[in-house]
């Protein structure tokens, strides 16, 4: 905490249904109505709140959206305008509040005991900006106050959509300290299973317990966590996250093609392979699941002779996976790469002499990384990947009717730069 008489207050500003809403302000007859975002053959990657009052969810597959929900609104992801709002966004804050830190592309925090001196203050510039930020975005936002950033996010998550929650000296105990623990951003599955078993379950007994104990069961960032839950201003130390696994989803329309299956796999491999390559991660064992027209999966999973992160050799076991599982005649939707046993050991040549060329061919692929990192993603890729990432783009310029899709651009737009024009009605 600051050395002086005058105490923190900071703010958490969190966009509501970021994509969803966007959509809707650039899509006004869908204003107020169940609305889903996702690619064509893809999940669900956001959700209006009428959507979410229905029991859909993310991650659901866009798939059973149209078959169990004919009513919702289905709409093409639009990552350029989701981008172009968030700048947006910024902007309008930092006006006010240059000192804004982003946390993501739909939410940021701010300290703002510069400019007022009470939780009073604090409420009567937040509805200002609140108003602001509404009406030249369109788009509704929830803010937290509280005396320290945690708190602030906790508190804007507290009151949603479009509103305003302040945990100050007085009511933090009443408002949040019955709330499970694991409410509080930091505390994660595996954390909050074993406070559990501590007998530590509400924040309240979060804020009571033992920091020593914490520090010497937990990691380092458990007793900065309990700071923030107490009014102090710490720093949360940001632990490297332990990788265990890792998977790779692509749904696509049906098809029974095999080579089409492989071309699939092919290009989930390549990418994952990228991720274990920037996280310098090697899998010893591979899994692979095929989804079918029915929503029903088979799977297997294979322990390979020694860890690996080399695409080639990845690709030709789990080829021995597909040709397992495969069934002939039966239509497929999505294929799912697991890597699985990950862990930071170097590659090991095996006694057969499979894998003695992969540590030179991971340098290679490492310059490939850095081209794509240059010119674009896919400039350079497995042949087997390509019928799949020809056919990824047939998809999502796919039209299906009752589907919405952004506009084209106007005269005088660009990609990044693009108005926005009022909906005013259908002609038939």
């Amino acid at each position: 905490m600051k050395k002086n008489s005058k105490k923190n207050i900071y703010v958490h500003v969190d966009a509501d249904a970021f994509f969803a809403s966007v959509e809707q302000v650039l899509h006004r007859e869908l204003k107020g109505k169940a609305v889903v975002v996702g690619q064509n053959g893809g999940i669900v990657s956001a959700l209006s709140y009428p959507a979410k009052d229905l029991g859909i969810s993310r991650v659901l597959p866009i798939v059973t959206v149209r078959m169990k929900y004919p009513s919702v609104h289905i709409v093409a992801s639009d990552f350029y305008a989701y981008e172009i709002f968030s700048q947006r966004m910024d902007n309008i804050i930092r006006n006010h509040f240059p000192n804004l830190v982003k946390n993501s592309i739909d939410e940021g925090s701010v300290e703002i005991s510069k400019w007022v001196n009470s939780f009073d203050e604090a409420e009567e510039l937040v509805k200002k900006l609140k108003i602001e930020l509404y009406q030249k975005l369109g788009c509704t936002f929830s803010f937290g106050i509280a005396r320290t950033p945690l708190l602030a996010k906790l508190a804007s998550g507290m009151n949603k959509p479009n509103g305003i929650t302040i945990l100050n000296d007085q009511n933090i105990e009443e408002k949040i300290y019955r709330m499970p623990v694991n409410c509080l951003s930091g505390i994660g599955k595996q954390g909050y299973i074993k406070l559990q078993k501590n007998k530590i379950n509400t924040i309240g007994d979060f804020a009571k317990a033992d920091a020593n104990w914490l520090q010497y069961t937990f990691s380092i960032s458990m007793p900065a966590l309990q700071k923030q839950v107490l009014g102090e201003v710490v720093d949360i130390p940001k632990q490297k996250e332990v990788i265990k696994s890792m998977s790779r989803d692509r749904s696509f329309p049906a098809t029974e093609s095999y080579e089409y299956l492989y071309s699939q796999i092919s290009m989930n491999i390549e990418h994952l392979a990228q991720r274990m390559r920037k996280e310098n991660l090697f899998t010893k064992r591979i899994g692979l699941r095929l989804r079918d027209q029915g929503l029903h999966y088979t799977q297997s999973l294979i322990t390979l002779s020694s860890p690996t992160r080399e695409p080639e050799y990845l690709l030709s076991e789990m080829k021995k996976l597909l040709t397992e599982l495969y069934q002939k005649g039966i239509l497929y939707r999505q294929v799912s790469i697991t890597c699985a046993g990950l862990g930071d050991a170097p590659i090991q040549n095996d006694l057969f002499g499979e894998l003695y060329n992969s540590e030179s061919k991971d340098g290679l692929l490492h310059l490939i990384d850095d081209l794509e990192n240059k010119f674009g993603k896919s400039c350079v890729g497995l042949a087997s990947s390509l019928q799949a990432k020809e056919n990824l783009a047939k998809i999502y310029s796919r039209y299906i009717e009752g589907d919405t899709y952004p506009h084209q651009l106007l005269p005088g737009e660009e990609i990044k730069k693009r108005l926005l024009y009022p909906f005013l009605g259908a002609i038939n």
